[in-house]
């Protein structure tokens, strides 16, 4: 199996990062992507005001649906004391897959000073090194240099990964622009909704007065990483309970009207003529919402007919 290992410090996880490891993936041919989250990067620390590693592993987790091939994020270097050192991390990933194929995606500035880093021989000698290019010509010359210095110093093998798609952003850069309000084109939706959910990077959102389209990415932020072992009903009454905490507008939402709901619980529905309670009972194959009135009559409700949400109770 041919497996990319892609780490970073993800503060946040951006549209950039999302970008080259999809073409990595594609011109690597890889079977899966491994993300891994820095806890203390050795060349450069956190800056004030970042996210903490809970809430950076959770937005990468967010994220791996957005990839080509199957993506998995592990908290190795998370768990681990002390500063995060890529030759650990794949001492222990070479145990785990000893019989892979391995490839440590990088970009152009940390391939251009690998020598610098923490036993750059025992890297070279657990993986591939794949490099991002950006096809300028200044470039091509310094990556043939290096290479060939690389390939004397510590026998590395080195691939380079075309990334025409390069979106230029910088975490950086991003954090400044979320504190003002701005940003939200570089994270997918659900980071976004994740950020603002949570407050992150000087982000101050009134969720209790959010327009349904403000919310949506809210929503999308409340989805689990991978496959949920739940029913899409569970899941749908899961997310129910968060947005109707988050703000009065959810049942607005027209994607939530018919699915959003509690299982077993009461919901009010409103047809425009007349005002009930019932007991949300299931979802039918056509996707309608079963409701059973409190004399025992049962009603199938679609979406966009009714508004339907959960009953408060006090």
């Amino acid at each position: 199996m041919r497996i990319g290992i892609y780490g970073g410090t993800f503060n946040p996880i951006h549209r950039g990062h999302l970008t080259a490891a999809a073409a990595a993936a594609k011109q690597l041919c890889l079977d899966k992507l491994l993300l891994v989250p820095d806890a203390i990067p050795p060349h450069k620390p956190l800056p004030a005001g970042s996210a903490d590693a809970a809430d950076r592993l959770e937005m990468v987790q967010l994220c791996t649906g957005e990839l080509p091939v199957p993506a998995e994020v592990t908290d190795l270097e998370l768990r681990r004391q002390g500063a995060s050192y890529s030759c650990d991390t794949l001492a222990a990933l070479r145990e785990q897959y000893p019989a892979d194929e391995l490839f440590f995606l990088m970009g152009s500035d940390m391939f251009l000073s690998f020598e610098t880093w923490h036993r750059p021989e025992e890297i070279c000698r657990l993986a591939t090194l794949a490099v991002f290019s950006r096809r300028t010509a200044d470039e091509a010359a310094a990556f043939a240099r290096q290479k060939e210095k690389l390939e004397k110093a510590f026998s590395a093998r080195v691939t380079v990964v075309m990334n025409p798609e390069v979106i230029e952003v910088s975490s950086t850069q991003l954090r400044e622009e979320l504190a003002r309000g701005q940003g939200r084109a570089y994270l997918t939706e659900p980071v976004y909704g994740y950020i603002l959910r949570k407050g992150l990077y000087g982000t101050a959102t009134d969720l209790k007065h959010l327009t349904p389209e403000e919310l949506r990415p809210i929503a999308g932020s409340l989805y689990p990483g991978g496959p949920a072992p739940v029913s899409r009903a569970a899941l749908a009454g899961a997310i129910a309970r968060e947005l109707l905490g988050l703000c009065p507008a959810f049942d607005c939402l027209d994607e939530y009207r018919a699915r959003c709901f509690v299982p077993g619980h009461w919901v009010t529905v409103c047809t425009g003529t007349e005002t009930y309670a019932a007991q949300a009972l299931s979802i039918d194959d056509a996707g309608r919402l079963v409701v059973q009135r409190e004399g025992g009559r049962t009603e199938a409700l679609r979406c966009g007919e009714v508004t339907t949400r959960p009953a408060r109770t006090e």
